[in-house]
């Protein structure tokens, strides 16, 4: 595999970031034209590889790779292919399926087969990660990736304004008296550089990282709606604050002539995920002198935690017909597999490699160790050493995953609020109501699921 020249993985691993769906209906894996193995054949569906990916796998194995990339299924057809008997022998998917998947009964704890496994314990993932995928004491899934959000600044706009460019705002005051210092306007009045940047995306980011600074989410682990608990009152008003200053409330105040972003050098300040932003944007602007820092806190006291996750997850349909074959596939997806593209991305690329941020140790260990340390790129250097340090200092899982996929039932009411069309306290109420109803419907169709209806 050529690494750096596969553009279909960067595609695939972006496709699992921001948790895409569409109307492609499963259908059940094609009909392999080759001979079966020794072993026989495996069924493999999710992702964006080529069926060369998995050579190694077939050598090692003895089994027969039959694989479908499709990156683009829903929870839903998947439930359908799993009800149907479609489904194939491993899969995979999105972090947020696991646990309502799990509690359905409609994927395989992985104990078993882990247990049985002589070259792999979940010891060897990071805690975090793998802890993500835990139900009622059991493991569901292999993670993939490690990401979490993180405060983005611009060091230039920082020391222009007086500030230290190497200090970013620490608390929430901290951050709200920095954005209005380095916000600033032409003779008409009108906004040309903005302190910090507030887009619909990034919103979510923001109130998801504020109240699990606060120890609460939207809902807990059991899908069991918080929206009125004071907590996530606080995390949603200090959004709104940032939605005054660096989204719908300037709006009307950006100049027309000048394209206000981060990556343009006029934003000072922006959330965004740990992955994405550096890799696809940051590294193709070379000027811009940025760095990264945890989310500002409440206060001093609270500690500066990130909210780790795995966006993608390898796990087995409860129905595969071949379910050690799909532990065998899953378990050298989530270990060898990037093993051996951060190997080829090292040989071709000294300077400045591409070090995925895995799951497995022992790929963690390898780009920490061998790859970061040798970056020329100065500024790719101190990002890519900052972000191992959160990892392995400052991530954590306090609060998890959920059974309840709470932002498809919300996302109309949040974009009423931080559009600021209606008060916090009248969209709480209503999320509070759809998450209610959600819930409801939830424990129908676990109930249903159980009982073979």
């Amino acid at each position: 595999m050529k690494f750096l020249s596969r553009k279909k993985v960067f595609v695939w691993l972006l496709v699992c970031a921001f948790l895409l769906t569409s109307v492609l209906i499963i259908q059940a894996p094609q009909a392999s034209q080759t001979k079966p193995g020794p072993k026989g054949k495996v069924t493999l569906r999710g992702g964006g590889l080529d069926k060369s990916d998995f050579e190694n796998f077939e050598k090692k194995t003895g089994y027969t790779l039959v694989y479908t990339p499709q990156p683009y299924d829903s929870m839903e057809q998947f439930i359908a292919a799993v009800v149907s008997g479609t489904a194939p022998d491993g899969y995979y998917g999105y972090w947020d399926w696991v646990l309502p998947l799990a509690s359905m009964g409609l994927i395989r704890p992985l104990d078993p087969y882990v247990s049985k496994s002589k070259d792999i314990t979940f010891n060897d993932f990071l805690p975090f990660a793998i802890k993500w995928f835990e139900w009622e004491g059991k493991h569901y899934a292999f993670p993939w990736d490690v990401n979490f959000d993180v405060l983005f600044w611009n060091r230039d706009l920082f020391e222009q304004a007086g500030l230290n460019p190497d200090r970013p705002p620490r608390t929430w005051d901290e951050f709200l008296k920095y954005i209005k210092m380095l916000t600033k306007y032409d003779s008409k009045g009108q906004i040309v550089q903005l302190g910090f940047l507030l887009t619909p995306w990034n919103s979510k980011q923001a109130v998801e990282n504020f109240m699990y600074q606060l120890g609460v989410g939207w809902v807990d682990a059991y899908g069991k709606p918080l929206a009125l608990n004071p907590k996530v009152r606080k995390a949603v008003d200090m959004v709104v604050q940032l939605a005054k200053l660096g989204g719908a409330g300037v709006k009307d105040k950006l100049a027309k002539d000048v394209q206000i972003s981060f990556d343009k050098g006029n934003v000072a300040l922006y959330i965004d995920d740990a992955i994405w932003r550096q890799r696809d944007v940051f590294r193709n602007v070379p000027k811009l002198n940025y760095d990264i820092a945890l989310l500002p806190t409440p206060d001093t006291k609270t500690k500066q935690v990130a909210r780790g996750y795995a966006t993608g997850a390898l796990f087995l349909p409860a129905n595969t017909k071949n379910p050690e074959g799909g532990f065998e596939v899953i378990k050298y997806f989530a270990t060898e597999l990037p093993m051996t593209w951060l190997q080829e991305s090292w040989k071709q690329n000294k300077k400045n490699p591409t070090p995925y941020y895995v799951s497995y140790k022992k790929a963690f260990d390898f780009a920490k160790k061998n790859m970061i340390p040798f970056f020329q790129d100065p500024i790719a250097k101190r990002y890519y050493t900052k972000r191992t340090q959160f990892i392995e200092k400052n991530v954590d899982w306090k609060v998890r995953s959920s059974t309840l996929n709470y932002w498809e039932v919300i996302n109309p009411i949040w974009d009423k609020i931080v559009n600021l069309e209606i008060s916090p306290a009248e969209g709480l109420v209503q999320i509070d109501k759809l998450l209610q109803n959600a819930y409801k419907d939830y424990l129908k169709k676990r109930a249903a699921q159980r009982s073979g209806k």
